[in-house]
């Protein structure tokens, strides 16, 4: 799948055209200096393809922590809606989006530590090192017994009860890079 030359386009004006606040924070971001992850500006996220390819074009995307962030100004007041609309698409690929209004920048501290919590999951508890899982909502559990478990041809172990389940990674979304 390519992405449109339109969508390629339009990314690159956004680019040249940033606001202040874009600035600031992208020079935060780039080249790895937050937290060694990798954002993109201005990256475009495929989110349908029927007689038309559907896209979004997020502020600042990092792939490795299915991360987007995005600045509000002032136009987003009026289009509140699609903006949640658009997060609903956005989270159903697996992505996570974060906003911050143009004024919150004034903090930048305080942003990046936000994108910090989301970027790096809490240390695991210590119930979960003792072998009890528990995920939000659910009752604590505990591992599959060792006979339930099989080794793989790489050494690493599956569970082959009929409880087992497959990981639940959502699909990832197209995301073209450049």
């Amino acid at each position: 799948m390519s992405l449109p030359k339109y969508a390629v386009d339009l990314a690159r004006e956004l680019r040249r055209r940033q606001t202040p606040e874009e600035k600031l924070l992208w020079q935060t971001l780039r080249n790895r200096k937050f937290q060694g992850l990798k954002f993109l500006r201005q990256h475009p996220i495929v989110f349908a393809e029927t007689y038309k390819t559907l896209f979004f074009i997020a502020d600042f995307y990092c792939d490795e922590a299915r991360l987007i962030i995005e600045l509000d100004g002032k136009v987003h007041d009026f289009q509140r809606e699609y903006d949640e609309n658009r997060d609903q698409i956005l989270k159903e690929l697996g992505l996570r989006v974060i906003r911050f209004r143009n004024e919150e920048l004034r903090n930048l501290d305080k942003v990046l530590a936000t994108i910090g919590e989301l970027t790096h999951p809490p240390a695991p508890s210590l119930r979960s090192r003792e072998g009890v899982v528990q995920r939000d909502g659910e009752e604590p559990s505990l591992p599959a017994p060792e006979s339930s478990l099989k080794r793989t041809r790489s050494n690493s172990i599956q569970s082959s009860g009929a409880n087992s389940q497959p990981p639940t990674h959502p699909p990832a979304p197209s995301l073209l890079r450049r």
